[in-house]
This record gives C-alpha cells, sequence and structure tokens, in this order.
C-alpha cells in the first residue's frame, strides 16, 4: 500500500544510519578517543572535530561537482572507503597526528554520502520522492541520534577503539551493498 517502502529506498535508508551514525560517532567521541587512546590534553582534544567539520564543509562546497564529474557509486564508495581507512589509521595509530589527520579525512568522505543517497531516493521509481526523501533522511537522523549511544554501550562493553572497529564492519558492508545494487544510486 501506501505505507510501503521499496526495497531500493529501504537500502538507502540502511546505508544513510551507517553513515549518520558514524557522524554522530565522531561529533560525540572523537574527543574522548583523541584525549584517552591518543594522549592529547584535554583543552586541545575537542581540535579534532573541529578538523572533522571544517573538512566536512569544504568537501560539500566542492560535491556536487565531484560527484557529476565521478558518479553517485563511486562518490559513494570512495567516501565510504576514505571513512574505513581513517578508523582503521584511528584505531591502529594513536598518535595525534594520525587521528588528527584521520578525522579531517574522514570528514572529506562523509560529507557528500547522505546527499547522494537522499538525491538517490528522490528518484526512486516505486516511491513518490518526498515519501522516499522523508524515509531516507528519518532512518538516516536516527542513525545520527543512535550512533552515540550505540558507541558508547559498545565502548562500555569492549573498548572505543572496538566500537570504532565495529562501524568499520557495517561501513564494509556498505561497500559491498553499494556494489551490489548500483542500479539504485544511478
Amino acid at each position: 500500500g501506501a505505507r510501503r517502502i521499496s526495497g531500493s529506498v529501504l537500502i538507502l535508508a540502511s546505508l544513510c544510519a551507517v553513515i549518520c551514525r558514524t557522524e554522530g560517532a565522531m561529533l560525540d567521541w572523537s574527543a574522548i578517543y583523541l584525549r584517552d587512546s591518543a594522549g592529547v590534553p584535554q583543552e586541545a582534544s575537542a581540535f579534532g572535530y573541529t578538523l572533522f567539520v571544517i573538512a566536512m564543509a569544504v568537501s560539500r562546497l566542492m560535491g556536487d561537482r565531484v560527484t557529476e564529474k565521478v558518479g553517485p557509486t563511486v562518490g559513494l564508495l570512495s567516501g565510504v572507503a576514505m571513512i574505513i581507512a581513517s578508523l582503521c589509521v584511528m584505531v591502529f595509530f594513536p598518535v595525534p597526528a594520525a587521528v588528527f589527520a584521520s578525522l579531517f579525512v574522514m570528514g572529506l568522505g562523509i560529507a557528500n554520502l547522505a546527499p547522494i543517497l537522499i538525491s538517490a531516493a528522490s528518484r526512486d521509481k516505486k516511491m513518490e520522492s518526498v515519501k522516499a526523501i522523508t524515509a531516507v533522511t528519518t532512518v538516516g537522523y536516527g542513525g545520527l541520534l543512535a550512533g552515540p549511544a550505540l558507541i558508547g554501550a559498545v565502548s562500555s562493553a569492549v573498548s572505543l577503539e572496538g566500537a570504532f572497529l565495529g562501524i568499520v564492519c557495517l561501513l564494509t558492508a556498505s561497500l559491498f551493498a553499494v556494489r551490489r545494487h548500483e542500479k539504485v544510486f544511478a
């Protein structure tokens, strides 16, 4: 019926939730990670998130042109790959310079992913564009809001590094989903 979500919109919404969960994790946990794992003094630990946000702003300004040039699938794959690489560097090389650089690169990679997914939802053939966009953004923001709490729960049970590696697993699954369902983004 009218309330049914198409399969492609469900894929887009799931990917958006993972991307937004990652963004939320950096919002709430990057400063703590810098302080506790990379040895950055408390007063300088928020600088990492500042770099992340600056990189996102720069990337968003160029995002449409880059996506037009490389296409949405390559944009998604490269952005997710940048996030995975950044998180791995953060976890396996927890020194201030590496973590700061990783947060900047992650901001560059993550900035245009939700816009690509939302744009793809607007072109879905089986749902009205407004309903498709609403579904993707609602699930995405759910990921943004739930992400920090989930990271907190996993980091309490395992470690913050383990929580970040859990995100890497979700992002890796997202890479396969993008490759498997490329037509959804075109």
